[in-house]
């Protein structure tokens, strides 16, 4: 071991560093308040993240803009420290602003779109707005549906890195809420591209909650639950898919993805890796027993069913619901939900990592520290350095109705926070390494001569804590290393 006597000198300064370390990193331990605006709710936050770890959340805010709901944003750095105050999307206040949707590129410029209501004429129309990778408006809002009629609801929106998105929701074709269609809508750095298009081909009753996750070629997948399609006596819910080529032409016809049809399946979510191939989670509502399971399925870029779906959650008392899920380029993904009853409390959020095989890295584990009363609805967002950022609407925990909070896992790094001093011949490295699936990180210390030759590494902390930012300094034969400790 490197261990030797150590000069008093030095440990009166660790012992300053470290009282200094432990007051100033408790908090980052924890979940973080995204909305700091807390009166009346704030809810249904959706998140994106570029290549380098920074991230953009978005809500929607029941009176803040002073007519009804309105949509707000806060950026990050990759430290997860916010990058300035939140500020508003919308520049339309009148009415209803809600259910928000944002998707960033991997320089970090990012597209947001939600409903409002009545702007386009009637009733709920889609509207987006464009920001660099600053967060400085790139214009003005925009109106994504053409067609106007009835309710347009639900969007979701995927931003590939030439600047092209596509934007889909849910479009009711009568005032009475009835019968749906999923409509989509394509768009280049300059605007429209095309007309507004029907995505699925089956058009009886009800068809919606669309997802869609577009490729760097333009080439895009959507996924969306349809209702009596399967058999139009019991009228159950199930997933389909449809592939789109870079020309915003249909590439085969829409496909079931649940093989389990029986009860309903609900509420998909896909992400897309960098080779087109692709996953889809959703919610499985078995009626009878009043429960739900989240299932994944994933798929090569042509539509071939890599394996059948699997379940996600691993613990299934009760229910697992409103599923969401992303991928880095190489295919690794994170799924998160609400779990009910799973930490005693009646809804809370969980995740599960997978690597590129689909093979479970680490169990599931639970996402909020904070957990009375419920989380809900959570979104995710991954990039290839395999971080990731979770956020959720809290029932309870800023004072005053709901909220926004989330929780960032820079976590899947090989090492980082590397810190070297030299003394006469001998360097020493202190670094973080991530253990476990990249989900502990640990201390670890070498000594290197001049020579080349090296000891071997050295595990500092042998419990299952967090530690991170270490620095190490030397004094003749003398090394210390500190780091913050999170426990």
């Amino acid at each position: 071991m490197f261990h030797s006597i150590v000069h008093r000198s030095w440990v009166r300064l660790a012992a300053v560093l470290t009282a200094l370390v432990l007051m100033t990193s408790l908090t980052l331990a924890n979940e973080f308040q995204v909305s700091v605006y807390t009166t009346a709710g704030q809810r249904a936050p959706a998140v994106a993240m570029d290549a380098a770890g920074r991230f953009i959340v978005v809500w929607e805010d029941d009176t803040r803009d002073g007519s009804g709901g309105g949509i707000f944003a806060r950026r990050y750095d990759a430290q997860g420290s916010p990058l300035g105050d939140d500020f508003p999307v919308n520049t339309t206040t009148a009415n209803d602003q809600i259910q928000v949707d944002v998707a960033a590129d991997s320089a970090g410029n990012f597209v947001v779109v939600w409903n409002s209501y009545e702007q386009d004429g009637d009733d709920g129309g889609m509207f987006g707005r464009k920001f660099d990778s600053d967060g400085v408006a790139d214009g003005g809002e925009f109106q994504v549906n053409a067609e106007t009629a009835s309710r347009q609801i639900y969007p979701n929106v995927s931003l590939n890195d030439s600047g092209e998105f596509v934007v889909v929701w849910t479009h009711y074709t009568t005032d009475y809420d009835q019968n749906s269609d999923v409509a989509g809508q394509r768009f280049d750095s300059l605007g429209t591209v095309g007309s507004q298009f029907t995505v699925n081909s089956y058009t009886s009753n009800y068809q919606g909650f669309a997802s869609v996750a577009i490729h760097d070629d333009g080439s895009f997948v959507v996924a969306w639950d349809s209702e009596y399609q399967l058999d139009p006596i019991l009228g159950a819910e199930d997933v389909f898919v449809r592939l789109y080529d870079s020309f915003g032409v249909a590439a085969n016809p829409e496909f079931l993805v649940n093989t389990y049809t029986t009860d309903n399946q609900r509420f998909p979510r896909v992400a897309m890796d960098g080779s087109g191939d692709f996953v889809v989670v959703w919610e499985d509502y078995e009626v009878g027993y009043n429960t739900r399971e989240v299932l994944a399925r994933r798929y090569d870029s042509t539509g071939s069913p890599k394996e059948a779906d699997f379940f996600v959650n691993t613990y299934s008392t009760n229910s697992q619901r409103w599923p969401d899920v992303d991928m880095n380029s190489s295919g690794n993904f994170v799924v998160t939900w609400q779990s009910q009853m799973q930490d005693g409390s009646p809804e809370s959020v969980f995740a599960q990592r997978f690597d590129a095989s689909a093979v479970a890295d680490g169990d599931e584990f639970q996402v909020n520290v904070f957990t009375p009363n419920s989380q809900i609805r959570p979104a995710v967002a991954m990039n290839d350095l395999h971080d990731f950022v979770v956020v959720w609407t809290d029932s309870a925990q800023d004072g005053d109705a709901e909220g926004v909070f989330g929780q960032h896992f820079p976590s899947a790094r090989p090492s980082s926070d590397l810190s070297v001093a030299i003394c006469g011949t001998d360097a020493h490295h202190a670094w973080v390494r991530f253990e476990n699936g990249g989900t502990n990180p640990n201390i670890i210390y070498r000594r290197c001569m001049v020579a080349g030759a090296c000891s071997a590494p050295i595990k500092l902390v042998g419990a299952a804590t967090v530690e991170s930012r270490p620095a190490v300094a030397c004094d003749g034969s003398t090394v210390l290393v500190i780091w913050e400790d999170y426990r």
